[in-house]
């Protein structure tokens, strides 16, 4: 969940963060020159638009402290999806936090 990652409806990273992306960075290193994909989701609370801007950014911040923690060699593709691709409905607070979510691929 990106609430593990970022304080409340902001792109910036929670201090407990890099624990966490500091193993992703470590598992990343054994696929050297690879295409890695950060997708980041919101939950439906809010404007579309503002949900989609928030996602990219978020995103964005990820590939910037992963880059840096990887160097050279890797190729990135960031997407923003906002909430237009759910996976939960936008019903509860728990399913709320479930679509809020940051997905990282290796392609």
């Amino acid at each position: 969940p990106s609430d593990a990652l970022f304080e409340d409806n902001q792109n910036i990273l929670r201090q407990e963060a890099a624990p966490i992306l500091d193993k992703i960075a470590n598992e990343l290193k054994n696929y050297p020159k690879s295409t890695i994909r950060i997708a980041a989701h919101t939950d439906g609370a809010g404007q579309p638009r503002n949900n989609r801007v928030l996602s990219f950014r978020q995103a964005q911040v990820l590939e910037q402290y992963l880059s840096s923690a990887l160097g050279k060699g890797y190729r990135w593709f960031v997407v923003g999806y906002g909430e237009t691709q759910p996976v939960a409905p936008n019903d509860t607070p728990i399913n709320l936090q479930r679509n809020r979510r940051i997905e990282i691929a290796i392609e």
